[in-house]
């Protein structure tokens, strides 16, 4: 693998650690607070994820597969909201 192709696969795999770590604590308060209906939870997790996009892409509009990635796991967590 040439030098570009390694740094970008260790950036991608750093923003899937944030994702995956996102999704962790937003499971993890899902737990904590049992009371709170599951549409607020998933009102607030929608919230996470439209901030998280907006800023990615003010902060790094050439992050295109970064970009691609939260909205894949976005559709996901929709997918799974929907299905329940």
């Amino acid at each position: 693998m040439d030098i570009h192709g390694s740094c970008l696969s260790n950036r991608l795999d750093h923003r899937r650690r944030i994702i995956m770590c996102r999704q962790a604590r937003a499971d993890a308060a899902g737990r904590e607070s049992p009371e709170e209906a599951p549409a607020q939870r998933d009102i607030r997790a929608r919230s996470v994820y439209e901030r998280a996009f907006t800023e990615l892409r003010a902060d790094q509009p050439d992050a295109k597969q970064e970009a691609l990635m939260l909205l894949e796991a976005w559709e996901a967590f929709e997918a799974s909201t929907t299905s329940t």
